[in-house]
């Protein structure tokens, strides 16, 4: 597989809300300051994607955290005195991309790679050489990280990884090919399958061994 790798920036010293007296979920990012730190993503397997991270958030404080970790999806600057994003528009990429990870569920169909292309559309790739090893090698470029998050559910809907639900705690994660989990995993985590195993015990009567 060709590598995507993006180039990427993020705040150095967070993000915060604000209120700025519009809609509650339109409520803008404002960095705390203008400096960031670059960063460099890639999709080399489906192990741990950015884009499970941010369909894992439910409050507003863990978009903020996202944003944090991984940086704007859509703007590459942050300049402090001006809005970057909203939790409207952190939403609805979350959404697109739960979409694109349920329909690799589906039986293959025209149909399925259809609602997937319509997607897709979005999504821009720029073809670039790198240098390394003394050798060049050609590698696709996103314009930002909804791209890239975009391309790991294309990358996920070509191979066949499915979106799961842990059955202890909810949380989304991927199995089958390249995610390093069996299709029939049930657990996100040894931790969750420890907590899921001694729930079962205890409502049962018995003693954890």
């Amino acid at each position: 597989m060709i590598p995507i790798r993006l180039q990427w920036q993020r705040p150095r010293d967070g993000v915060e809300v604000y209120v700025d007296g519009g809609p509650e979920d339109q409520m803008p990012f404002r960095t705390r300051s203008d400096r960031t730190d670059s960063i460099t993503y890639d999709i080399s397997n489906l192990e741990n994607p950015i884009s499970l991270n941010l369909i894992n958030c439910r409050q507003d404080q863990d978009f903020v955290r996202f944003v944090e970790r991984f940086g704007l999806p859509r703007n590459a600057s942050f300049p402090s005195t001006k809005q970057d994003s909203n939790l409207w528009e952190m939403a609805a990429i979350k959404e697109e991309l739960e979409y694109i990870f349920e329909l690799a569920a589906l039986a293959n169909s025209s149909e399925k790679a259809l609602h997937a292309n319509n997607i897709m559309k979005c999504v821009s790739l720029v073809p670039t050489f790198e240098f390394s090893a003394g050798k060049h090698h050609l590698a696709f470029q996103p314009t930002d990280l909804s791209g890239l998050m975009i391309m790991e559910a294309a990358v996920a809907f070509d191979v066949g990884a499915v979106l799961t639900r842990c059955d202890h705690c909810a949380k989304a994660y991927l199995t089958g090919p390249l995610t390093g989990r069996r299709s029939h995993s049930k657990y996100c985590s040894d931790r969750c399958r420890v907590a899921a195993m001694r729930a079962r015990n205890k409502s049962e009567g018995r003693e954890d061994l």
